[in-house]
């Protein structure tokens, strides 16, 4: 996907479905408050088994379910990674209850993770696109389903990906440019809060996005010179608009900023002030998250000199008008015309043979500037588009009328691309940028970009016939200094002859790091004599930048320096050493008018405002802490006391094994500085997936350096024997075993008062959250579990679980399918487990209803194996049931059988067509389907939704009015494909006015009930009347509706 700046044709095109948008222009600078966003944190992880990385879904709106689906590995590259706490995954559910990885309960962030390299497989030996030490594994789909909305939000497209490096690697060092953006040898990485680059590619329509995009770019030229010609910014957050149903992934766009060349169709232009260049800067292209495939990077950049060349043939378009070639063109990416025996020609799509056909290099060597346009020999033609129903898609003679000509005729049109070869530039320079939101990248995370940025240049320039693509960045000098930290106060005082310890300080630098063995420290305290003492603290770093100088003050005196006075509140308010408020209570008020009532008057220390009392002659005594502040009692001598640390909860503390700890923390209290929990630094971890100690210590430090550390012991056991209570509701909520919460339903409401309704009590088992009843006097049964209590008796002992059933469900060349039941008596089944013999197994999905995939090609085994398997069940104290064992062999590979397509429906919601469809594959080996349009060009992913249905979302909004031909295509890992039989699609323009009961208007979204009986209109907030009055509405804006005297 391209925009041209002041190109000749100018419009947007999309690839991913019928698209042509509209400005309309915004001025707010935030994000719309209907944006899912979604990243997966830290972008990239080292391939060690440690660390560690989660996906984070945030929606505006309240979801039913939000799950990430991982991708087969026969369709994606990779298949490295595994959730930590176990083997395989074939979807998770994202949490937002505060429990694993998510941080917080209810805040409308959904997490899936933590998730870790699967150190059972080895690194890719070919890395990432043949770079060494990385790889940019997929991992799976984002589905979010939303419960107001009814529709499915689906990353299919983009998939959630995440970086590896391997773990011999060293990281790279980098440099902090500014606040916002540092830098390797290679990329850079930039803090964008506004998600400008998201922004830019999915809303391009919005104005405040353009500008968003421009101060990314200027803030950028702030920190790096003016001396690229292209600029890349792969963002690793994800945007999607939720406002209308979701729109299919785009995945990079260009804009072009500058263009010098004639004969390509554009016009010569320079916008680079806008972006904060100096007539340097070409165009830049953005990238969604993960997306760092070159066949992508490199169809981006070729939009700086494609396709926007004219037509010879009058009223018959060559390109689309957005920097792609017709489809209609004999010379188009994706397609090659065979000519047949009779002379027709049929359309064949390139599924394996690459990108580009080799009509379609020649075109782009040319308007690139590296060949003559006498090199095109070829016989160029192009269908009239509103002449080509039926011609469009892959494997159909072509009976319309085809145009033939030549280069000579383009020529005749567009003039000859200048420069020639001989002068068309060769060396290009390109900046690679990763923005990310609200943080920086880490170390792994820049070694990452790092490596993929020093080698995307040598990709490019490959593929680009020769040309020079140097991504590397200028040396950036060391401007920065160190930074001088005093380690406690600036002003020490000592008592003369007692001993003085400076306390030193700390200098750390943004390359050197810590650099305070090298801290120059000038001055002497010289305790045995009164008087101030200075002492000097510099240093300066590898590249000679100093640091600020920092100095402290030594004060030795006889007494400690503080003025204290014992005296009545009143002589210490004659003195200024306190000040008195005298109030009026117990007043008897009507309105404004007051009687009665009693003075009291009282003092505070000022400064402190500490309360002294109400007594003017009780005797205080105040010292002053620091000039103009009093504080009650004698003056302090030095502070060599440390805070005191109270450990909340119990100490030591015990937890069941897989329960969930939260650490119940600590409090701090100095007898100086008062209150310095928030300077508590917690240590240590406690892992209750294992049993053991563990310790968890708490440490603290005052003004003055005194430190203090108090250590909690967590010791993580094995669940013990199950205990069992009966009794009534309220008294298990009583006991700490149930909970309740009332509700009051069925009210009846204006605006803000209500009155009537039923108020139930519902009572809930602790910890499992099991639904008890209403009724507080019922008797009823609770026993413990691992996280909380359950209704039921306890068993006479633990039981271990039973495998109750299996059946190999599926049994094929590519995968073994195993399904089955299981119980415990105990209700703890932790986990069901596929085995592979002795020495491995797989996680299944579910427990007391499980299913087991094994991947035969993801373990390595080949046909003819015989492989013995077991199907058991594990308890949550580590019990195994009933261990059922069975031998299969890997099959041969069958001929394969086309995918079958069946029961097509058709619904519309909103601007969106609903296409449903059942799709089966008795091999298995279904890869995907999606929607194409026959007529013209048009493509919708679809997307499994359960079983073989399978559900494909057209979103209409923008596109021409039309009946619109279209078919679903299936096809599978065979390169099997199936076409359905062609449906119509019926875009129809819109009325913008309704005559109608308010009650209709309320129902079809242009009005709203207020009051719970009068009308107002959507957007403009007109007023209505009640509900049955008849009125007419004219959708004014989007979204706004604006009552009229009627519709015309």
């Amino acid at each position: 996907m391209r925009r041209s700046s002041f190109a000749k044709k100018f419009s947007l095109a999309a690839s991913f479905v019928l698209s042509t948008f509209n400005y309309s222009h915004s001025f707010a600078y935030e994000l719309p408050e209907n944006t899912l966003k979604w990243e997966v944190i830290p972008s990239a992880i080292r391939a060690d088994g440690n660390d560690s990385f989660v996906i984070e879904v945030y929606s505006p709106q309240t979801v039913s379910t939000i799950q990430l689906n991982k991708m087969p590995t026969d369709i994606n590259d990779g298949d490295y990674v595994k959730p930590k706490s176990g083997y395989f995954f074939t979807s998770i559910a994202l949490k937002d209850d505060g429990t694993g990885a998510d941080r917080i309960a209810g805040d409308s962030i959904y997490t899936a993770g933590p998730f870790v390299y699967d150190t059972s497989k080895a690194f890719p030996v070919d890395g990432f696109e043949g770079v060494e030490g990385i790889f940019n594994d997929a991992i799976g789909d984002l589905q979010v389903t939303f419960t107001d909305n009814q529709y499915t939000y689906s990353s299919n497209g983009i998939f959630v990906r995440v970086g590896l490096v391997r773990d011999d690697i060293e990281n790279v060092e980098t440099t902090e440019l500014s606040d916002n953006i540092q830098a390797s040898p290679y990329v850079i990485n930039m803090v964008d809060d506004n998600y400008a680059s998201e922004r830019r590619m999915r809303k391009m329509y919005e104005y405040s996005s353009h500008q968003a995009g421009l101060d990314q770019t200027s803030e950028l030229y702030s920190v790096l010179e003016d001396d690229f010609d292209q600029i890349l910014i792969f963002s690793t957050t994800t945007l999607n608009d939720i406002s209308q149903s979701p729109k299919t992934s785009i995945k990079g766009m260009h804009y072009n900023v500058r263009n010098d060349i004639e004969g390509i169709g554009l016009n010569i232009y320079d916008s680079t002030a806008s972006y904060g260049s100096n007539g340097i800067l070409q165009g830049i292209s953005y990238f969604s998250h993960g997306r760092l495939d070159s066949d992508l990077v490199i169809h981006e950049i070729t939009h700086q000199w494609e396709a926007f060349l004219d037509s010879p043939i009058e009223g018959v378009e060559i390109t689309d008008g957005g920097g792609h070639w017709n489809s209609f063109v004999n010379w188009h990416s994706y397609y090659d015309w065979v000519e047949n025996v009779d002379g027709t020609f049929t359309k064949k799509c390139r599924y394996s043979e690459g990108w580009r056909n080799p009509l379609d290099k020649k075109f782009l060597k040319y308007v690139m500037g590296y060949s003559y346009y006498t090199d095109i020999t070829e016989d160029l033609r192009v269908v009239d588009r509103n002449d080509s129903a039926g011609d469009f898609m892959c494997d159909k003679t072509i009976t319309k009328t085809i145009h033939n000509f030549t280069m000579e005729d383009i020529i005749a049109v567009n003039g000859i691309r200048t420069p020639g070869p001989e002068n068309a530039q060769r060396d290009f320079k390109a900046a690679v940028v990763f923005s990310t939101a609200n943080r920086k990248f880490n170390a792994t995370e820049m070694t990452f970009a790092s490596i993929y940025a020093q080698n995307i240049g040598t990709i490019v320039g490959d593929a680009l016939f020769g040309s020079t693509w140097t991504t590397a960045l200028p040396a950036f000098p060391d401007t920065t200094p160190p930074v001088i930290t005093l380690n406690g106060a600036q002003e020490i005082n000592v008592i003369l002859d007692s001993e003085f310890v400076d306390p030193g300080a700390v200098a750390i630098d943004n390359v050197d790091g810590n650099i305070s063995g090298q801290i120059i420290t000038v001055g002497d305290v010289d305790t045995t004599t009164t008087g101030e003492y200075t002492i000097t603290y510099n240093v300066s770093d590898s590249s000679g930048n100093a640091a600020e100088e920092v100095t402290r003050t030594v004060i030795v005196s006889e007494e400690p320096l503080c003025d204290e006075f014992t005296a009545t509140n009143l002589e210490h308010e004659n003195a200024g050493r306190a000040y008195s408020e005298t109030k009026t209570e117990g007043q008897t008020c009507w309105g404004t008018f007051c009687y009665g009532g009693t003075e009291v008057t009282t003092w505070y220390a000022s400064g402190s405002d500490e309360n002294l009392g109400t007594n003017g002659s009780a005797s205080v005594t105040l010292h002053e802490e620091t000039q103009g502040v009093w504080k009650t009692g004698v003056c302090p001598g030095p502070d060599v006391t440390a805070p005191v640390i109270t450990i909340a909860g119990d100490n030591p503390m015990t937890v069941f094994q897989s329960s969930n700890f939260t650490d119940p923390g600590a409090t701090a209290e100095d007898n100086i500085d008062g209150d310095v929990t928030a300077d508590i630094v917690v240590t240590g971890y406690v892992d209750t997936n294992t049993i053991g100690s563990y310790e968890l210590v708490y440490t603290v430090s005052d003004a003055a350096g005194n430190e203090a550390s108090e250590i909690r012991t967590v010791n993580v056991v094995a669940i013990p024997a199950c205990q069992e209570f009966t009794s009534t509701l309220s008294s298990h909520e009583s006991a700490g075993r149930a909970y309740s919460i009332t509700e009051t339903t069925g009210q009846t409401c204006w605006g803000t008062f209500c009155y009537g309704g039923t108020t139930t009590t519902t009572w809930y088992a602790e910890g499992s959250d099991e639904n008890l009843g209403t009724n507080g006097s019922a008797t009823v049964t609770l026993r413990t579990s691992a996280n909380g209590y359950i209704t039921g008796n306890c068993p006479t002992d633990p039981q271990p679980p039973v495998i109750e059933s299996y059946e190999v469900a599926e049994h094929t060349y590519l995968r073994v399918v195993v399904t089955g039941t299981a119980s415990d008596p105990d209700g703890d089944i932790d986990r069901v487990v596929l085995g592979l013999g002795a020495a491995t197994g797989i996680y299944c999905e579910g427990t007391t209803s499980f299913t087991c995939t094994l991947d035969w090609d993801a373990y390595g085994f080949e046909v003819g194996a015989e492989v013995s398997l077991s199907v058991s069940a594990w308890d949550s104290r580590e019990a195994v049931s009933n261990i059922e064992t069975f031998l299969l062999t890997r099959p041969e590979k069958q001929d394969s059988v086309p995918p079958v397509i069946s029961n097509i429906q058709q619904t519309r919601e909103g601007t969106v067509e609903i296409v449903t469809v059942d799709i089966t594959d008795v091999d298995g080996d279904l890869a995907g389907a999606f929607l194409y349009r026959i007529d013209d060009i048009g493509r919708v992913d679809c997307y499994n939704t359960s079983g073989s249905q399978y559900r494909c979302e057209m979103q209409l909004q923008g596109a021409s009015y039309a009946t619109m031909t279209w078919k679903v295509r299936a096809y599978d890992h065979a390169e099997n494909v199936t076409d359905s039989s062609e449906f119509t699609v019926v875009w129809e323009e819109q009325a913008s006015c309704f005559t109608a009961a308010n009650s209709d208007h309320i129902n079809a979204g242009r009005a709203e009930l207020r009051y719970n009986i009068l009308a107002y209109a959507i957007g403009s907030g007109d007023y209505l009347g009640m509900s049955g009055d008849t009125t007419s509405l004219e959708e004014t804006s989007d979204d706004v509706w604006t009552k009229v005297t009627s519709c015309n």
